[in-house]
């Protein structure tokens, strides 16, 4: 009997002891709820602005989310020569819901209070971005119809430790955003005759508009974009390639697959041209003395005094906006056609932060 209760002595020993250890384990493993990191941005508010093709807007940041890469550098201070892929965070996307920002899965600070993590962020999130080192490569979408507003972080996040409550991104445009007005000229006739109706078709900005000026550039088509940066201005670097971009009737004001029809109200006073979610969005670029190309393509539609149509014909104006193009500003271009010609002006450059239009006096438009 002695013998079975000193085994049974030793088992349950045994057992306690693993038990202990069990729970040791867990307790390592476990995060403290509390101590997982959270996210938010400075003052939303400001993405009220229209922000890139698609609308980017207060409440739509919020459900198409930003893209956050971090590294964990346990005592090492975070440096782009040695850390390079992003080990932490890698692309998550971060949304807004139930009045806070959220993400998954949940990442923990580390225990270690010596130990950093570095986080870099941009918007809007992307499938399948990445990051080396700190620098975003970028390449600008063709189509209108899937152009966005890069937007990086600029305030300091790398080096944080678990005394950081709240991380917080301040978002600012890496790009250029263009945008067009039209008017219309019927030789000085004002309304426009009952017999004339005219009708924007296509409107392209960019360099090959006319093959045999060597002097004019496109777009850039690509480019990287340090998410390290601290400044008002974006920084890039490796800016290559050169593209022209397209507006269609879909891109238009009212979407009319026919095209924008001026009316009087064209006679008088510039009307907005591209729709809200139809801006093009562009990497800033310095042109020089050269410029880019604007061309539009418009119908000319003749009736008789019966409303009977009789004569349909294209035209097609050329012009050169000369100004280089810096981030986080819209620069406004108006269009005027007319019978037999049409002109090509920059009218403003209106800062996206504040709304403000700064207006610029030393345009040279080109008339074709």
């Amino acid at each position: 009997m002695a013998v079975y209760k000193h085994i049974i002595s030793v088992l349950l020993k045994a057992l306690m002891l693993s038990g202990l250890v069990f729970l040791a384990a867990c307790a390592k493993n476990a995060e403290p709820e509390n101590e997982h990191i959270s996210f938010k941005i400075a003052n939303p508010d400001g993405w009220n602005e229209i922000t890139r093709g698609a609308e980017l807007t207060n409440t739509s940041i919020r459900t198409e989310g930003f893209g956050i890469f971090a590294y964990h550098t346990e005592t090492s201070v975070w440096n782009p020569t040695q850390h390079s892929v992003p080990d932490f965070m890698n692309n998550t996307k971060v949304t807004y819901s139930g009045g806070a920002w959220s993400y998954t899965p949940l990442k923990y600070w580390p225990h270690n209070q010596s130990e950093k993590v570095s986080f870099f962020a941009y918007a809007p999130h992307v499938v399948g971005q990445s990051i080396t080192g700190s620098t975003l490569a970028f390449q600008v979408a063709q189509e209108i119809d899937n152009q966005i507003d890069l937007s990086w972080s600029s305030n300091e996040t790398i080096n944080l430790n678990k005394n950081t409550s709240v991380v917080e991104f301040a978002f600012k445009h890496a790009l250029a955003r263009i945008g067009f007005t039209v008017k219309v000229d019927v030789d000085g006739a004002s309304p426009i005759p009952a017999t004339v109706e005219f009708r924007i078709k296509n409107v392209t900005a960019g360099f090959d508009l006319d093959p045999s000026d060597s002097q004019q550039e496109g777009f850039y088509t690509q480019g990287n974009l340090n998410l390290h940066n601290t400044a008002d201005v974006p920084v890039w670097t490796d800016k290559s390639g050169y593209c022209s971009f397209s507006l269609a009737p879909r891109h238009f004001v009212g979407g009319d697959i026919e095209g924008f029809a001026l009316t009087d109200e064209n006679t008088t006073q510039a009307q907005k041209l591209n729709a809200d979610n139809a801006y093009i969005m562009v990497i800033p670029q310095d042109f020089g003395t050269n410029g880019f190309n604007i061309s539009v393509e418009y119908e000319v539609i003749l009736t008789d005094k019966n409303g009977h149509e009789y004569q349909r014909y294209t035209q097609t104006g050329r012009g050169v906006v000369k100004t280089d193009l810096e981030a986080g500003k819209t620069y406004t271009i108006n269009i005027t056609t007319g019978i037999s010609k049409s002109s090509v002006e920059l009218i403003s450059i209106t800062k996206w932060e504040n709304g403000g239009e700064v207006l610029i006096s030393n345009i040279v438009p080109d008339i074709v």
